[in-house]
């Protein structure tokens, strides 16, 4: 008897060969093939009877919710006759079924029906295309719309007609190369703008992009919303580009709401200008793509626009970044003209770039807010002067960016501008 065993199985593939069974003794045997664990799977035959010589195979069929890994599968051979009774047990690899993750993103806006459609496809060796779907439920006299998408990470958009408030069937099907759907799903979403549930992250696969810091930058004044976001991108290999997503939180404000971007650098700044919308709440979302148009980090914060935050949140810092260690504000301010000059020192500077100072004026008075520098000396000093300010509160940040213009380490002080110095850290 001679048991040739495959080596990888997959899950949710059914009747493959598991086993050939020969009958090498004089007489007939009669061969049972059964799994250890009966919920991994079915065989089938579960039992033969062959004449001296003859062979059958067994095939099996694994289970979706099977262990999978190195000698996941175990499984029995029986083996009985008039003069022999043969037990034996062998082990076979599983691999894991295909996958299809996905995000459905509702970009409807504007009473105009609109998505955007993110997949990935895993564990499918002869994986095709993808096929999505969208059937309005609501309206008779929109389309139904079948767009395609030939990455295995790639996405398809939809903006063919429709109105906020339409319920949409979405089919999402998965084909390999003989045409069959391996995988699918369908969901209903009402457009309305807010996503279903269901959603994964497409990130975190080893090449993908990273998000390793983001700042942002409020210069608000005159009821004119202006935003910067600093960001930097580590794991660059399948970078494409960054986005930044500005969310007007107000709901009279939603024609504020703005996608700014791309840029490809893997280091820099993205802007937004709206007039009209000081004091309004923003959520800002800071995408990064890879090279394949899929979202794969991201980073949000929550920003009133009031000119009062210019700078010095969420630096990046490695451990070979330089570090701030100090630095301390001499404050020279008279005749109600505000000086200030601030010496700092930074280490770990083999990959120092430059410092900039931000001084932001907390009492009202944003016109006096401003970015000194930059200075290329890991030690040294950066001033400033506004006239009209003796005696306002000042917040004054001192930030550190490396070679590549990535923001890696900063420190804020408080201080009034009333001649007295102040230092960092406390």
């Amino acid at each position: 008897m001679t048991i040739p065993c495959e080596e990888f199985y997959d899950t949710l593939t059914a009747d493959q060969q598991l086993v050939t069974v020969t009958n090498n003794h004089n007489s007939p045997l009669t061969v049972a093939v059964s799994l250890v664990d009966a919920s991994q799977g079915s065989v089938s035959p579960t039992s033969v009877t062959l004449p001296s010589q003859a062979s059958a195979d067994v095939t099996v069929t694994v289970d979706s919710n099977s262990q999978t890994g190195a000698n996941a599968l175990a499984f029995d051979v029986l083996t009985t006759g008039s003069d022999l009774d043969v037990s034996l047990t062998r082990y076979v690899d599983v691999l894991a079924g295909p996958v299809l993750k996905r995000e459905i993103l509702d970009k409807t806006k504007n009473n105009h029906a609109r998505y955007r459609i993110l997949h990935d496809i895993d564990n499918l060796a002869d994986f095709d295309y993808v096929e999505v779907t969208y059937e309005n439920l609501d309206t008779g006299w929109v389309d139904t719309i079948t767009e395609q998408s030939g990455q295995r990470e790639g996405y398809t958009t939809y903006s063919k007609g429709g109105a906020a408030g339409d319920t949409y069937e979405i089919t999402i099907e998965v084909f390999d190369t003989s045409g069959a759907v391996v995988l699918d799903e369908v969901i209903q979403d009402m457009t309305d703008g807010t996503n279903p549930p269901g959603n994964e992250d497409l990130g975190g696969n080893p090449n993908d992009p990273v998000l390793d810091s983001f700042d942002v930058v409020d210069t608000t004044e005159n009821n004119n919303t202006y935003f910067d976001v600093d960001y930097a991108v580590s794991n660059t290999a399948e970078f494409k580009e960054v986005k930044v997503v500005f969310d007007n939180q107000n709901s009279n404000h939603d024609w504020s709401d703005s996608t700014e971007g791309p840029n490809s650098n893997t280091s820099g700044t993205v802007s937004y200008n709206a007039g009209g919308t000081e004091g309004d709440t923003y959520e800002i979302t800071v995408e990064v793509y890879n090279t394949n148009d899929i979202v794969v980090d991201t980073g949000s914060t929550t920003e009133v626009a009031d000119g009062d935050d210019i700078g010095g949140g969420n630096p990046g810092g490695g451990p070979g970044d330089p570090v701030l260690d100090s630095f301390t504000v001499t404050d020279t301010t008279l005749n109600n003209t505000t000086n200030y000059q601030v010496d700092y020192q930074v280490s770990n500077t083999a990959d120092f770039g430059y410092v900039e100072v931000l001084f932001d004026n907390m009492s009202g008075n944003d016109w006096s807010d401003s970015t000194e520098g930059p200075n290329s000396s890991a030690n040294g000093s950066i001033s400033y002067s506004s006239g009209g300010t003796e005696n306002d509160t000042f917040d004054i940040t001192v930030k550190v960016y490396d070679s590549d213009d990535n923001y890696v380490d900063a420190g804020t002080v408080t201080d009034v501008a009333d001649g007295s110095d102040s230092s960092w850290p406390p």
